[in-house]
């Protein structure tokens, strides 16, 4: 790895902000899609105001930096969704999906908590020293995700996931 965390970090801003520019016109709110459960564990504003774009590949963030093409090789992971800010992507076929929907409203929450840049730097370091399954914000969308599965009873996702942010925030998995 050529550069820094931060230096890779604008190279991402930059990348995830073409692809949103290229997909925003072609996306949808979430609420769009009149989910039956999603509105009884998120904010009624968060579903207006996320827009989601269903896509045949999954965009990922272009790095030319040797050694970092395994880092967004998420072919590998067989990923169906991937979430920049408040815009996710939604690989064709998994548009229905209501626990994939709930998995990418996490991170939505996750960024808007902490901020773009502070989210990207926190999960880049993560994806680094923990890969991408062991990374706290995938375990975090993904045991809300489980107990959604699993669990009918509403909550208020976003508060709930908010109340874990702060432990995370400035720390890595590697600390």
């Amino acid at each position: 790895m050529r550069q820094t965390i931060s230096e890779l970090v604008l190279i991402i801003e930059d990348s995830i902000g073409k692809t949103v520019q290229t997909y925003l016109p072609r996306s949808r709110n979430v609420e769009d899609y009149q989910f039956k459960r999603l509105p009884h564990y998120f904010p009624a504003d968060l579903l207006k105001n996320t827009r989601v774009a269903v896509v045949d590949i999954i965009p990922v963030p272009q790095i030319d930096d040797p050694g970092m093409e395994k880092l967004f090789d998420f072919k590998s992971f067989n990923i169906t969704g991937i979430t920049y800010n408040t815009i996710y992507f939604i690989k064709r076929g998994h548009e229905l999906s209501e626990s994939l929907h709930f998995h990418e409203l996490i991170h939505v929450i996750q960024w808007q908590y902490l901020g773009a840049r502070e989210f990207l730097t926190q999960y880049l370091t993560n994806l680094l020293t923990s890969g991408y399954r062991h990374n706290p914000y995938e375990e975090i969308a993904f045991r809300y995700q489980n107990k959604f599965d699993t669990d009918f009873d509403a909550y208020d996702v976003a508060a709930a996931v908010m109340t874990e942010l702060p432990t995370l925030q400035g720390k890595t998995i590697a600390d």
